[in-house]
């Protein structure tokens, strides 16, 4: 079997005895460990009817060990509990958000950008009321009422803002490969 052949890896965790005597087993049949380990993987699947084998199913819970470089663990933790995520959470988003060039957000930060939307729209409506109590003469002679009536537009500006970037994030959240 070439190397181009061999291309997946099955291993196991066992006790350095059973290693030892599996190795011992090996040996005596003039083979290596892996070699043994091969056989048996390919007489056991031999054995299979098709019929026996489970379907193979897509899951989320696919496994992955990453092998940081030092202080980099430390890093994504601290990243990770300022977003109030646990590490692995917030390395799967990274991942996530790389491999799909679409960046997405946290639900917890999604929310507290709703309650974000929610706040600026209050302060909108408290300026609206505002300018509309002042009377007409106050608002043609006063400069105040300028600038409050220029606020109210920017506050309705930076509320359309941020709605739009909770709704982009919810409709990725919400798509079947976010």
């Amino acid at each position: 079997m070439t190397l181009a052949e061999r291309t997946g890896l099955i291993a196991m965790r066992a006790s350095s005895e059973t290693k030892q005597r599996f190795a011992k087993l090996a040996a005596s049949r003039g083979l290596s460990a892996s070699a043994l380990l091969r056989l048996l993987v390919h007489t056991v699947l031999a054995d299979q009817t098709p019929a026996a084998q489970p379907p193979t199913v897509s899951r989320a819970s696919d496994r992955l060990t990453l092998r940081l470089r030092p202080g980099d663990r430390a890093l994504a933790e601290t990243r990770a509990a300022e977003r109030r995520m646990k590490t692995s959470s917030y390395l799967v988003m990274l991942i996530r958000a790389h491999l799909r060039a679409a960046p997405m957000m946290p639900m917890a930060e999604i929310d507290a950008l709703k309650a974000a939307v929610g706040q600026l729209g209050a302060l909108r409506r408290e300026l609206h009321a505002l300018l509309a109590a002042c009377p007409p003469a106050a608002l043609d002679a006063s400069m105040p009422s300028a600038a409050l009536a220029d606020l109210e537009q920017q506050v309705a500006q930076v509320r359309a803002s941020v709605a739009e970037i909770v709704r982009l994030n919810l409709e990725s959240w919400a798509s079947g490969d976010a």
